[in-house]
Protein backbone atom coordinates (compact mmCIF):
# COMPACT_ATOMS: atom_id res chain seq x y z
CA UNK A 1 0.00 0.00 0.00
CA UNK A 2 3.21 2.35 0.76
CA UNK A 3 4.44 1.78 -2.60
CA UNK A 4 1.04 2.26 -4.08
CA UNK A 5 0.47 5.80 -2.55
CA UNK A 6 3.49 6.37 -3.04
CA UNK A 7 3.37 6.12 -6.31
CA UNK A 8 0.22 8.57 -6.88
CA UNK A 9 1.78 11.45 -5.61
CA UNK A 10 4.73 11.35 -7.34
CA UNK A 11 2.98 11.07 -10.10
CA UNK A 12 0.50 13.86 -9.31
CA UNK A 13 2.96 16.02 -8.35
CA UNK A 14 4.18 16.33 -11.87
CA UNK A 15 0.77 15.71 -13.73
CA UNK A 16 0.57 19.12 -15.61
CA UNK A 17 1.30 20.81 -19.01
CA UNK A 18 2.37 17.62 -21.26
CA UNK A 19 2.71 20.97 -24.17
CA UNK A 20 4.24 22.36 -25.82
CA UNK A 21 6.10 19.83 -28.01
CA UNK A 22 8.20 21.43 -31.42
CA UNK A 23 6.03 21.42 -34.63
CA UNK A 24 8.92 20.11 -36.62
CA UNK A 25 9.21 16.99 -33.75
CA UNK A 26 5.12 16.87 -34.03
CA UNK A 27 4.89 16.47 -37.64
CA UNK A 28 7.54 13.49 -37.81
CA UNK A 29 5.93 11.29 -35.31
CA UNK A 30 2.79 8.93 -36.30
CA UNK A 31 0.66 8.82 -33.39
CA UNK A 32 -1.10 11.87 -32.30
CA UNK A 33 -0.67 13.60 -29.14
CA UNK A 34 2.61 11.39 -28.79
CA UNK A 35 3.39 12.53 -25.40
CA UNK A 36 0.21 12.08 -22.45
CA UNK A 37 -0.56 11.18 -19.25
CA UNK A 38 0.19 7.94 -19.61
CA UNK A 39 3.16 8.33 -21.00
CA UNK A 40 4.52 9.65 -17.66
CA UNK A 41 2.53 7.02 -15.89
CA UNK A 42 4.49 3.92 -17.85
CA UNK A 43 7.90 5.92 -17.30
CA UNK A 44 7.17 6.33 -13.47
CA UNK A 45 5.59 2.53 -13.23
CA UNK A 46 9.19 1.24 -14.67
CA UNK A 47 11.43 3.63 -12.56
CA UNK A 48 9.48 2.12 -9.73
CA UNK A 49 9.74 -1.19 -10.86
CA UNK A 50 13.39 -0.74 -10.72
CA UNK A 51 13.67 0.03 -7.14
CA UNK A 52 17.43 -0.10 -6.81
CA UNK A 53 18.29 3.19 -5.23
CA UNK A 54 19.69 4.13 -8.00
CA UNK A 55 18.80 7.98 -8.78
CA UNK A 56 21.05 7.97 -12.11
CA UNK A 57 18.50 5.89 -14.01
CA UNK A 58 17.15 7.07 -16.79
CA UNK A 59 13.42 5.80 -17.91
CA UNK A 60 11.82 7.73 -20.95
CA UNK A 61 8.45 9.33 -20.61
CA UNK A 62 7.65 8.29 -24.44
CA UNK A 63 7.73 5.07 -26.03
CA UNK A 64 8.22 6.61 -29.56
CA UNK A 65 11.62 8.44 -28.23
CA UNK A 66 10.37 11.75 -30.09
CA UNK A 67 9.03 13.71 -27.09
CA UNK A 68 10.45 15.25 -24.39
CA UNK A 69 8.59 15.98 -21.33
CA UNK A 70 9.20 20.05 -20.86
CA UNK A 71 9.58 22.27 -17.54
CA UNK A 72 11.60 19.33 -16.09
CA UNK A 73 12.95 21.32 -14.11
CA UNK A 74 10.04 22.72 -12.26
CA UNK A 75 9.27 19.01 -12.00
CA UNK A 76 12.58 18.00 -10.25
CA UNK A 77 11.15 20.74 -7.69
CA UNK A 78 8.11 19.69 -7.26
CA UNK A 79 9.81 16.39 -6.51
CA UNK A 80 12.46 17.72 -4.06
CA UNK A 81 9.69 19.16 -2.59
CA UNK A 82 7.93 16.23 -2.45
CA UNK A 83 10.46 14.21 -0.54
CA UNK A 84 11.20 16.84 1.56
CA UNK A 85 7.70 17.23 2.65
CA UNK A 86 7.22 13.90 3.50
CA UNK A 87 10.07 13.17 5.58
CA UNK A 88 9.95 16.28 7.62
CA UNK A 89 6.44 16.58 8.07
CA UNK A 90 4.97 12.31 7.69
CA UNK A 91 8.25 10.36 8.67
CA UNK A 92 8.77 9.53 5.14
CA UNK A 93 5.10 7.76 4.44
CA UNK A 94 2.83 8.67 2.91
CA UNK A 95 0.16 6.24 4.41
CA UNK A 96 0.78 7.99 7.64
CA UNK A 97 0.32 11.54 5.98
CA UNK A 98 -3.36 10.23 4.56
CA UNK A 99 -4.04 8.52 7.90
CA UNK A 100 -3.90 11.97 9.59
CA UNK A 101 -6.66 12.77 7.34
CA UNK A 102 -9.37 10.07 9.43
CA UNK A 103 -10.92 8.58 6.18
CA UNK A 104 -11.82 12.01 5.32
CA UNK A 105 -10.87 13.03 1.30
CA UNK A 106 -11.74 17.12 2.24
CA UNK A 107 -8.98 16.96 5.09
CA UNK A 108 -6.43 15.07 2.98
CA UNK A 109 -7.35 17.49 0.08
CA UNK A 110 -5.67 20.48 2.74
CA UNK A 111 -2.92 17.95 4.40
CA UNK A 112 -1.35 17.72 0.67
CA UNK A 113 -1.74 21.62 0.68
CA UNK A 114 -0.24 22.25 3.40
CA UNK A 115 2.26 20.01 3.18
CA UNK A 116 3.09 20.53 -0.27
CA UNK A 117 3.50 24.28 -1.92
CA UNK A 118 3.36 23.07 -5.20
CA UNK A 119 0.20 21.21 -4.92
CA UNK A 120 -1.85 25.03 -4.00
CA UNK A 121 -3.93 25.87 -7.00
CA UNK A 122 -5.61 29.09 -6.05
CA UNK A 123 -5.45 32.38 -7.42
CA UNK A 124 -5.34 35.64 -5.44
CA UNK A 125 -7.48 38.09 -7.18
CA UNK A 126 -5.84 40.80 -5.08
CA UNK A 127 -2.58 40.07 -7.17
CA UNK A 128 -4.11 41.47 -10.66
CA UNK A 129 -5.49 44.35 -11.54
CA UNK A 130 -7.73 42.32 -13.93
CA UNK A 131 -9.64 41.36 -10.93
CA UNK A 132 -10.23 44.87 -9.50
CA UNK A 133 -13.69 44.21 -10.01
CA UNK A 134 -14.65 41.54 -8.01
CA UNK A 135 -11.91 41.75 -5.39
CA UNK A 136 -14.33 43.21 -2.90
CA UNK A 137 -16.44 40.54 -2.40
CA UNK A 138 -13.91 37.61 -3.87
CA UNK A 139 -10.39 37.30 -2.31
CA UNK A 140 -9.13 34.06 -3.64
CA UNK A 141 -10.64 31.26 -5.89
CA UNK A 142 -9.78 27.94 -4.94
CA UNK A 143 -9.16 24.94 -7.65
CA UNK A 144 -7.25 22.36 -6.37
CA UNK A 145 -6.96 19.94 -9.13
CA UNK A 146 -4.07 18.01 -8.23
CA UNK A 147 -4.71 18.01 -5.11
CA UNK A 148 -8.46 16.37 -5.31
CA UNK A 149 -6.92 14.10 -8.14
CA UNK A 150 -4.22 12.63 -5.75
CA UNK A 151 -6.94 11.90 -3.35
CA UNK A 152 -9.29 10.49 -6.17
CA UNK A 153 -6.63 7.93 -7.38
CA UNK A 154 -5.35 7.25 -3.57
CA UNK A 155 -9.52 6.27 -3.03
CA UNK A 156 -9.48 4.22 -6.65
CA UNK A 157 -6.21 2.51 -6.28
CA UNK A 158 -6.24 1.61 -2.46
CA UNK A 159 -9.75 2.78 -0.49
CA UNK A 160 -11.61 -0.07 -2.22
CA UNK A 161 -9.97 -2.90 0.15
CA UNK A 162 -12.21 -5.08 0.91
CA UNK A 163 -12.46 -6.25 4.54
CA UNK A 164 -10.63 -9.64 4.02
CA UNK A 165 -7.33 -8.06 3.26
CA UNK A 166 -7.43 -6.22 6.73
CA UNK A 167 -8.72 -9.68 8.62
CA UNK A 168 -5.81 -11.20 6.96
CA UNK A 169 -3.32 -8.53 8.59
CA UNK A 170 -2.41 -8.11 12.36
CA UNK A 171 -5.41 -5.99 12.93
CA UNK A 172 -4.49 -6.27 16.99
CA UNK A 173 -2.01 -3.58 16.83
CA UNK A 174 -4.74 -0.08 16.10
CA UNK A 175 -2.18 1.81 14.54
CA UNK A 176 -1.75 -1.17 11.92
CA UNK A 177 -5.39 -1.24 11.45
CA UNK A 178 -6.07 1.96 10.61
CA UNK A 179 -3.34 2.06 7.73
CA UNK A 180 -5.14 -0.70 6.24
CA UNK A 181 -8.13 1.67 6.19
CA UNK A 182 -7.16 5.02 5.60
CA UNK A 183 -8.08 5.46 2.65
CA UNK A 184 -11.46 4.32 2.96
CA UNK A 185 -12.72 7.74 2.66
CA UNK A 186 -16.25 8.60 3.62
CA UNK A 187 -16.70 11.51 2.07
CA UNK A 188 -16.11 11.54 -1.68
CA UNK A 189 -18.53 13.76 -2.65
CA UNK A 190 -16.91 16.69 -1.29
CA UNK A 191 -14.25 16.47 -4.10
CA UNK A 192 -15.22 18.61 -7.44
CA UNK A 193 -14.23 17.64 -10.65
CA UNK A 194 -10.50 18.19 -11.86
CA UNK A 195 -10.88 21.23 -13.95
CA UNK A 196 -7.77 20.78 -16.26
CA UNK A 197 -7.74 21.02 -20.19
CA UNK A 198 -9.98 18.20 -21.09
CA UNK A 199 -12.84 18.30 -19.27
CA UNK A 200 -14.12 21.96 -20.75
CA UNK A 201 -12.82 20.93 -24.05
CA UNK A 202 -15.25 18.39 -23.91
CA UNK A 203 -17.66 19.95 -22.35
CA UNK A 204 -18.14 22.57 -25.04
CA UNK A 205 -17.81 20.26 -27.24
CA UNK A 206 -21.26 18.99 -26.54
CA UNK A 207 -22.57 22.74 -25.56
CA UNK A 208 -22.17 22.55 -22.01
CA UNK A 209 -20.03 25.06 -22.06
CA UNK A 210 -19.92 28.19 -24.56
CA UNK A 211 -17.53 30.62 -25.06
CA UNK A 212 -18.24 34.34 -26.72
CA UNK A 213 -16.30 34.89 -29.60
CA UNK A 214 -13.52 36.88 -28.67
CA UNK A 215 -12.17 33.58 -25.96
CA UNK A 216 -13.42 31.12 -28.54
CA UNK A 217 -11.38 32.53 -31.71
CA UNK A 218 -8.30 32.93 -29.07
CA UNK A 219 -8.39 29.03 -28.26
CA UNK A 220 -9.28 27.95 -31.88
CA UNK A 221 -5.88 29.57 -33.10
CA UNK A 222 -3.96 27.99 -30.05
CA UNK A 223 -3.66 31.16 -28.39
CA UNK A 224 -2.27 31.06 -24.86
CA UNK A 225 -4.38 32.36 -22.57
CA UNK A 226 -2.71 34.51 -19.31
CA UNK A 227 -1.89 32.51 -16.21
CA UNK A 228 -4.81 32.51 -13.69
CA UNK A 229 -6.32 35.11 -15.61
CA UNK A 230 -9.95 35.69 -15.50
CA UNK A 231 -10.79 33.89 -18.77
CA UNK A 232 -8.93 30.68 -17.49
CA UNK A 233 -10.33 31.05 -14.37
CA UNK A 234 -13.47 31.37 -15.87
CA UNK A 235 -12.96 28.49 -17.90
CA UNK A 236 -11.98 26.48 -15.11
CA UNK A 237 -14.90 27.64 -12.39
CA UNK A 238 -17.48 26.96 -14.98
CA UNK A 239 -16.55 23.39 -15.88
CA UNK A 240 -16.42 22.98 -12.12
CA UNK A 241 -20.19 24.00 -11.96
CA UNK A 242 -20.96 22.53 -14.82
CA UNK A 243 -19.89 18.92 -13.82
CA UNK A 244 -21.98 19.86 -10.24
CA UNK A 245 -24.85 20.23 -12.47
CA UNK A 246 -24.43 16.84 -13.98
CA UNK A 247 -24.35 15.43 -10.27
CA UNK A 248 -27.11 12.88 -9.43
CA UNK A 249 -27.65 11.15 -5.93
CA UNK A 250 -25.75 7.77 -7.46
CA UNK A 251 -22.86 9.34 -9.45
CA UNK A 252 -20.40 11.35 -8.03
CA UNK A 253 -18.38 14.72 -9.37
CA UNK A 254 -15.57 12.05 -9.77
CA UNK A 255 -17.06 9.66 -11.76
CA UNK A 256 -18.22 12.32 -14.30
CA UNK A 257 -14.88 13.35 -14.60
CA UNK A 258 -13.05 10.75 -15.22
CA UNK A 259 -16.15 9.72 -17.91
CA UNK A 260 -15.57 13.13 -19.04
CA UNK A 261 -11.96 12.88 -19.59
CA UNK A 262 -11.64 9.32 -20.64
CA UNK A 263 -14.51 10.12 -23.77
CA UNK A 264 -12.36 13.19 -24.56
CA UNK A 265 -9.38 11.22 -25.05
CA UNK A 266 -10.84 8.84 -27.69
CA UNK A 267 -11.96 12.24 -29.31
CA UNK A 268 -9.39 14.13 -29.41
CA UNK A 269 -7.43 10.96 -30.48
CA UNK A 270 -10.19 11.02 -33.45
CA UNK A 271 -9.33 14.42 -34.40
CA UNK A 272 -13.24 15.22 -33.23
CA UNK A 273 -12.88 17.95 -30.77
CA UNK A 274 -11.90 21.45 -30.92
CA UNK A 275 -8.47 22.83 -29.45
CA UNK A 276 -8.16 22.65 -25.82
CA UNK A 277 -7.19 26.10 -23.79
CA UNK A 278 -3.30 27.04 -23.50
CA UNK A 279 -2.45 27.91 -20.25
CA UNK A 280 1.48 27.23 -19.15
CA UNK A 281 0.63 26.69 -15.74
CA UNK A 282 2.13 23.78 -12.91
CA UNK A 283 -1.80 23.71 -11.57
CA UNK A 284 -2.81 21.17 -14.60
Amino acid sequence: MERVALYILTMDAINFCFWPVSEAKDATNSVKNGLEYEHLAIGLRKLAELDDGNSQVNVKTSESGVYELPDMQIRCQLLNELGKGLLEQHGGSALQMISKANQSADALVRIIMDTFPGFRDYVDTDASGEWETVKASLTAIHLHKRAQIATADIWAALGRCNDQSVQTTNTTNPEHAKLFTCCHFTDMDAVTTFPDYRVPQILRHVAVLRYGSQLANLIDNQLELEKSGMDEVSIRASTVVAVEELLSDDVSAVTIDWYLWQKGERLDRANQLEPHHRVRTTFY
